[in-house]
């Protein structure tokens, strides 16, 4: 009959037939789906897929649900970032994976200077695009006092007051060379290298940055 029509068995929508024959199904939404959990291809025999129906054929037990592996990624094991792009599962970069087999743990976020104490921020990211490594052990103010007399003027701070050793004025700690290279704290020697000092705990002192200038390679009493 021209024009005849008969309902979709799933959502009740009039199909025309194609010559003598009627489609199943009106669209493809509307045909059944597979019956494994989370699977959401047209079913076809036995109530599954056909890959699940592969599968069955294949192992001979009740299909599974397939686990691609590139459905399971997730944060970086070593820095928490994304693993959408890279072409690990479990690591953002190379840098990442060689990192964590070669520590054999998370990267930290943070880690106290081995001077000072302070936390040091690993996340920080430098203008160059680059992090700090997981094995530094200073932090900005202390790396350059202590590599070189073992001793930073924070410690000197600590252990003495924040107090000028020359003049005998208050040293604001949070100064840097950027900020105030004249009243920053730094280092100073009580008898200067040149008459002979060493870089004993105790021939160190605090100072301002003017201060130690102007003393220059002269002894003058401790205030």
């Amino acid at each position: 009959m021209v024009g005849a029509t008969r309902p979709c068995p799933t959502c009740g929508s009039p199909m025309a037939r194609s010559g003598n024959i009627y489609p199943k199904h009106c669209s493809e939404a509307c045909k059944p789906r597979c019956a494994v959990t989370g699977c959401s291809e047209p079913r076809r025999k036995r109530g599954w897929c056909n890959s699940h129906y592969s599968q069955w054929r294949r192992i001979g037990e009740e299909p599974k649900p397939f686990i691609w592996k590139w459905s399971n990624r997730g944060p970086c094991l070593n820095c928490g970032e994304s693993t959408k792009d890279s072409m690990h599962r479990k690591y953002c970069c190379d840098g990442c994976r060689v990192a964590f087999e070669r520590f054999g743990g998370p990267r930290p976020k943070s880690t106290p200077c081995v001077a000072c104490g302070a936390q040091i921020d690993l996340t920080e990211v430098t203008k160059g695009g680059q992090r700090k490594r997981r094995t530094t052990k200073f932090c900005r103010r202390c790396v350059g006092d202590y590599d070189k007399y073992k001793m930073s003027a924070r410690q000197l701070a600590l252990r003495d007051g924040a107090i000028c050793g020359i003049c005998g004025g208050d040293v604001d700690m949070s100064l840097s060379r950027k900020d105030d290279g004249a009243m920053c704290p730094s280092v100073d020697h009580i008898v200067p290298r040149s008459l002979g000092g060493s870089h004993d705990p105790s021939n160190l002192q605090l100072a301002h940055m003017v201060c130690n200038m102007r003393k220059s390679d002269r002894v003058r009493p401790v205030a």
